[in-house]
């Protein structure tokens, strides 16, 4: 949060990105950062897991920007790999992410751990330059 007030105060976009329970952690810093009246512009929560809190999930109606969330469609499929099979243990512990309040909500035919193929699924990059142009890598 401190390199986010900071961000936030230098007139930086905020864009804040988790995978698997990283999501959760993203999901719920975003809706901390919403509490304190800081616009997060851009929350990508990448198959998330973990179960958020009615307190972090009211705060993410608040961040500003665009919530957009992919989920693996693995899931529910026989050939699990060993991340599937992970990120399903995961979810017996920690609960599943409720992401039905997301903006964008998509599936993509990655396992769990094909980060990079959800990400571009989701066309994060491409988010990312439509909110921050300013990016070095979108030129």
């Amino acid at each position: 949060m401190r390199e986010i007030r900071a961000a936030a105060a230098n007139g930086e976009k905020i864009i804040i990105v988790g995978h698997s329970w990283g999501g959760w952690s993203a999901a719920t810093v975003a809706a901390a950062a919403a509490r304190e009246g800081i616009k997060v512009d851009l929350l990508a929560t990448i198959d998330p897991i973990g179960k958020l809190s009615p307190q972090t999930l009211d705060g993410l109606k608040d961040i500003g920007g665009l919530w957009a969330n992919i989920s693996s469609s693995w899931k529910n499929q026989d050939e699990k790999t060993r991340g599937d099979k992970i990120a399903d243990f995961g979810e017996t512990l920690g609960g599943q992410t409720q992401t039905s309040r997301a903006d964008v909500n998509e599936f993509s035919q990655g396992h769990h751990e094909d980060f990079g193929i959800m990400m571009n699924d989701l066309r994060v990059p491409q988010m990312i330059c439509s909110v921050d142009p300013q990016d070095k890598s979108c030129k």
